[in-house]
């Protein structure tokens, strides 16, 4: 456990259309340790399949612990624009 989160600013544009913010459990991370978790395009493929923001959040934590995640799967996902 470390008292320094990782964080990284992006610059949104208006061709963004979702934001996933989650705990390290969603992603597979070799800092970590490994484990289970999604790739970015994993994540990236079952959210444009959801219609909404709560559905997109409920679909990824699922699919992360089918992949073997054992690390806190934490996940909120906005749907940006219109």
């Amino acid at each position: 456990m470390t008292a320094e989160p990782d964080v990284t600013v992006t610059e949104l544009s208006a061709d963004d259309e979702w934001l996933i913010v989650s705990r390290d459990g969603l992603l597979v991370n070799v800092e970590r340790g490994g484990g289970g978790g999604l790739t970015n395009e994993q994540a990236i493929a079952i959210v444009q399949a959801c219609g909404g923001a709560e559905e997109a959040s409920r679909a990824l934590v699922a699919a992360a612990v089918e992949a073997g995640s054992t690390d806190d799967v934490t996940v909120v996902v906005f749907k940006l624009g219109a």
